[in-house]
This record gives structure tokens, sequence and C-alpha cells, in this order.
């Protein structure tokens, strides 16, 4: 998986966006309470800031399982020029394997 965002993630960023927008404050006047200390605290905001990590975590991590299943289930090999280049050093010669169908320049 791309290091880029989740479209969920995105969706809470531009909603929290436009939520601040429409009602002309900023993030600190939005999420300010009167008494720091003793004010009542939005239980579900923390909930979900609490796990908001480990759920993306879950979800890199899943998605790294199934690309490494798919690369075993149909013998795929990075098909970039700097794998390509290291795993024709690892083989010791210059016949690369196709990556997942398309030919590569070593193998022409």
């Amino acid at each position: 998986m791309r290091g880029s965002m989740s479209i969920s993630t995105l969706s809470a960023i531009q909603t929290v966006k436009h939520t601040m927008l429409t009602q002309k404050k900023t993030a600190v006047e939005m999420f300010n309470r009167e008494n720091i200390k003793y004010g009542p605290v939005d239980q579900k905001m923390c909930q979900n800031i609490l796990s908001a990590g480990s759920k993306d975590k879950a979800l890199r991590k899943q998605a790294a399982l199934k690309e490494m299943e798919r690369r075993r289930v149909f013998d795929c090999q990075p098909s970039s020029s700097a794998a390509a280049a290291k795993n024709q050093g690892r083989r010791g010669g210059s016949g690369q394997k196709e990556a997942c169908g398309q030919t590569t320049k070593a193998s022409l």
C-alpha cells in the first residue's frame, strides 16, 4: 500500500474543515471547553482519537498481507528498475522473470 491517505481519513478531515468554515471558528475555538479540568468531555471523540491509530495500522497491515499473498499466488516480482537490478544481482545472471505478465528490459 502506498503512503497516501485513505478515503475515510480524507473525508473526516474535509468534514472538520467544512464545519469550522461554516461556523467561522478555529480548531481551538471549536474544541475548547469552558472549564478544562472539570468541563464535560466528548467521550465519542476521545474514543475515536484513541482507536484511530490502531485501526489505521491494522488496515495497512491487512492491505500489505493481501499484496504479499497476491504476489505469492501469481509469482509476481516487483517491476521497478531498482527491484529488477536487485533481483538480477541475487540471481547472478541477466535473466529476469516477467513481472505479472509484463516483460522487463532485462528479459528482452
